[in-house]
């Protein structure tokens, strides 16, 4: 089973780049498009309304959780040159 799990880890020099920037942006349009016109209004107006806003809310903050996986990915790293692979 400890051999299964091994095989099973992915590392992140082997993803291919432009597939995870494709499924980033498949995920975050998806919670893009599911923001209510509605909450728009109240955030700009800063509305109290019975709806609130949870999904702008929730995509406010992708790009901070965004940010944060990127530098765990690559402070994760500890040879230095698979480090610069990560961050090119």
């Amino acid at each position: 089973s400890n051999e299964l799990i091994r095989e099973a880890r992915i590392q992140f020099l082997q993803l291919d780049a432009v597939e995870v920037c494709a499924q980033l942006t498949l995920r975050d349009f998806a919670l893009f498009k599911s923001i209510q016109t509605s909450e728009y209004i109240d955030h700009i107006f800063k509305l109290k309304s019975s709806c609130g806003t949870p999904q702008l809310e929730k995509f406010l903050k992708l790009p901070n959780q965004e940010m944060y996986w990127a530098i765990t990915e690559i402070l994760r790293e500890p040879n230095l040159m698979q480090r610069s692979k990560v961050i090119k």
